[in-house]
């Protein structure tokens, strides 16, 4: 950010059409009802196990305690010790 002389913030680089070519390369949004739904079953395979046990232990650690219990209901996680013990600890056993 730049400071103009009337006091106006200005963005360095590129004008807006170059930056929104840029971020369209690297977004990736859900457009159909189908493609929502073979993401959720991708999620409730083995193959997303690894993702929801990683987003699972994030809601945990921002103490989000009923997104872990819909994850562990709805979809396939890994639960090991040290997450026990630290759910225990933190007083969010209600997800187990």
């Amino acid at each position: 950010m730049v400071d103009s002389p009337v006091g106006v913030k200005k963005r360095r680089g590129g004008d807006q059409s170059e930056r929104r070519k840029g971020a369209e390369a690297f977004s990736s949004t859900v457009e159909t009802h189908e493609e929502l739904l073979e993401i959720k079953e991708i999620l409730k395979t083995s193959v997303g196990v690894t993702f929801n046990t990683n987003v699972m232990r994030i809601a945990l650690n921002m103490q989000e305690e009923r997104i872990a219990s819909l994850l562990i209901a709805y979809y396939k996680t890994k639960m090991d010790e040290e997450m026990i013990l630290r759910a225990v600890k933190t007083g969010q056993i209600d997800f187990l």
